[in-house]
């Protein structure tokens, strides 16, 4: 019986891997007799149909294992390593459930489920294709299915038994893997991100595969990168709440390896997005908007690879992973390498793309936009990664905030403008006259709002520049979508459709980014620290705020014990700051009390607890920041902004039977309003 566990959730990895294997085989098989009917001159293809339940059978594989953990972790099935090492008996059932993700191997097998479900809805959707580019794009995927199904019979098994007696209880999982509702939000947004970044790169190397430069593909690469960045968009906001809420320090972005590692694929998926959409109106860009897709998956990889094969040390990182590391080393190498090859083997079959012929024009905006956002990426790789190649060395070296903070800052800056001004551009330019025009009231907005800080006492200049420069972006997104929903309420086709769409949804993820980016401002620069020594009883002022210390408490809950402060802040509510000991850890973990309003956060930590000489009075750490909550809001309204980009704004158009499954995904350029784009498809 205690067996069972282990024979189903390895039954279901050996599933998915075989029936992943037998599929790519097929494909492949089939991608050959087509060559070579190809050149003999037979014009039918084979077809590919059969090939489908293979993916559908991986995607049940995967899903079996990962039924398997699961029923394990909550049966607390001990014979298993994973879960003895992961796993208590007091437990709560969520963090007994978000388990499964709290360790290296458990969270590879939840990396192939995710990557399952994505292989099953990209073959699905394109089910009646006969499309070369659809045929290559699938091989692609096995392989990546494959890679990781592999790590999971090898270096990453879940299911491997616990060696020696099979132990009463559990050591837990980490401390602070279950102390915040987020450990079940934020990884599965992370990881649905990365993952999802898979089909662009494999339709983007199908489609030099196959020498494919109809325009069609490029409007489904960039509806299947939409979904991943959003979700990477939530899941990095989640994660900074989550280290906000959880680890007591107070704040939100650490530049911290880890978090770069998921920073770096959304900087490039961003720059590609930007970039996609000058390749898609006017043909231009079209070798370098391939390669920012390429590079999007590549970060991935080299983001997985820093997190899970201990090269670097963070909160948020892995422990040494054995042999995971050198294979996740070996396939970032790979796929460099690979994609390097076709792009300048191949590239130019894909159209080498018009030219910029206008300075003050969107396709020029673009450009500008995607320097910027490379600029930036390559400031949080090198900052990343040279500390580990020079440890490599022997030498020892810390880039810390400082480095990033004196780089980011002017490009961020620059972004902001570019925000600004991109959108009210036309393809083909704008007289500044016209210019002027468009930019008049958020210019003024913009002036106004710096020059309003100023006369309040606001000194730094970054600090003026960028609440200006949020101003000036946030009003041109508002007028655009002001006037897109005018537009469709005027022709009665539903005010809400200027929400969605490229357009529509675009401009709610750049409104979205903006209260992001003054969120952090206001709180990194007007944040103040300090903490206060407070008798029972007695109050302490610190920054305007009054805090009131009621008492001390102790509470055995089971799994835990939790000794707070009891505390009043400006003479209500009842903030309990604690220190929280879990199961048989030794290790305390402090739980900071958050005053959270719209305008500021008050935050609360137990910097020490009534003990020896001093029995009466606490130590209380207190952190004032201004608009800490915009930081989180702005997070969902990206979220939402991105995936109401992949709405289309007209009704679906009719297409023939042979390829009802594709339908448009850009509302209104008209390449994709014909049937004779879509007959690539067919083919």
């Amino acid at each position: 019986m205690n067996d069972l566990n282990i024979v189903i959730g390895k039954a279901g990895v050996l599933l998915a891997l075989l029936s992943s294997l037998i599929g790519l085989l097929v494909i492949g098989n089939s991608i050959y007799s087509r060559i070579g009917k190809k050149a003999t001159g037979e014009e039918k293809p084979h077809s590919i149909v059969h090939a489908n339940v293979y993916v559908y059978l991986t995607l049940a594989g995967t899903l079996i294992a990962v039924g398997a953990m699961e029923h394990a972790l909550i049966t607390h099935d001990f014979a298993i390593a994973f879960v003895a090492q992961n796993n208590a008996r007091e437990t709560p059932l969520l963090y007994t459930i978000t388990g499964l993700w709290s360790a290296l191997s458990g969270s590879i097998l939840l990396w192939g489920a995710l990557l399952g479900i994505f292989n099953a809805v990209f073959v699905y959707r394109y089910r009646k294709s006969d499309s070369l580019v659809i045929w290559w794009a699938r091989i692609v995927i096995s392989l990546v299915v494959v890679f990781f199904l592999a790590l999971l019979l090898g270096p990453a098994d879940a299911f491997s038994r616990t060696a020696g007696a099979i132990p009463s209880d559990g050591a837990g999982p980490n401390a602070l893997l279950q102390d915040n509702l987020l450990v079940a939000i934020h990884p599965i947004l992370l990881y649905t991100g990365f993952v999802g970044f898979t089909i662009p790169f494999a339709l983007t190397i199908g489609r030099l595969l196959a020498g494919s430069s109809e325009k069609i593909w490029l409007y489904e690469v960039r509806k299947f990168m939409l979904v991943p960045w959003s979700c990477l968009s939530l899941g990095i906001i989640m994660g900074a709440w989550w280290s906000y809420q959880v680890l007591g320090w107070g704040g939100f972005w650490a530049w911290d390896p880890v978090e770069n590692a998921a920073l770096l694929p959304w900087l490039m998926a961003t720059a590609s997005l930007h970039s996609n959409i000058a390749t898609e109106n006017r043909s231009m860009l079209t070798t370098w908007s391939m390669s920012l897709v390429l590079a999007t998956f590549n970060l991935t990889l080299l983001g997985t690879f820093l997190t899970r094969s201990g090269v670097i040390e963070s909160v948020h990182a892995f422990a040494n992973s054995g042999a995971v590391g050198p294979a996740l080393a070996g396939a970032l190498i790979v796929s460099l390498a690979a994609s390097m090859l076709l792009v300048a083997t191949r590239g130019h079959l894909l159209g080498l793309g018009n030219k910029i012929e206008l300075a003050w024009s969107r396709p020029a905006a673009f450009v500008a936009n995607n320097l910027a956002f490379s600029a930036l990426t390559l400031v949080v790789l090198v900052g990343t990664t040279f500390p580990i190649v020079a440890s490599a060395f022997g030498d020892t070296i810390s880039i810390g905030r400082p480095y990033y903070d004196s780089l980011s800052v002017p490009i961020g800056l620059f972004i902001l403008v570019a925000m600004g001004v991109a959108p009210v551009l036309s393809y083909q330019g704008a007289n500044l006259e016209l210019l002027r025009k468009r930019l008049f009231i958020p210019a003024l907005m913009g002036s106004l709002v710096f020059f309003m800080l100023v006369i309040f006492g606001v000194k730094d200049l970054a600090s003026l520049c960028a609440f200006g420069l949020a101003a000036f972006a946030f009003c041109v997104a508002a007028i655009q979508i002001k006037a897109s929903i005018l537009s469709f309420h005027r022709a009665k086709s539903g005010w809400w459709r200027g929400l969605i769409g490229r357009e529509g949804g675009g401009m709610v993820a750049h409104i979205g980014l903006i209260i992001i980016g003054v969120g952090m401002v206001a709180a990194l620069s007007y944040g103040q620290r300090g903490e206060v020594n407070i008798s029972p009883g007695k109050s302490a002022y610190f920054d305007g705020v009054k805090i009131t210390y009621l008492g001390t408490k102790v509470v055995e809950l089971p799994g835990k014990t939790v000794t707070s402060a009891n505390l009043e802040i400006n003479g209500s509510g009842n903030y309990g700051p604690a220190i929280t000991v879990f199961g048989n850890s030794n290790e305390g973990v402090g739980t900071p009390a958050i005053d959270s309003n719209l305008m500021r956060d008050v935050y609360l930590t137990v910097a020490e607890l009534p003990t020896g000489a001093n029995q009466s009075s606490v130590v209380v750490g207190v952190i004032v920041q201004p608009m800490v909550a915009w930081i989180w809001i702005g997070g969902f309204v990206v979220f939402f902004g991105g995936l109401a980009s992949v709405l289309s704004r007209k009704k679906r158009i009719a297409t023939r039977t042979d390829v009802e499954s594709i339908e448009p995904v850009c509302e209104s350029t008209p390449e994709i309003s014909s049937n004779q784009d879509l007959e690539e498809l067919k083919r």
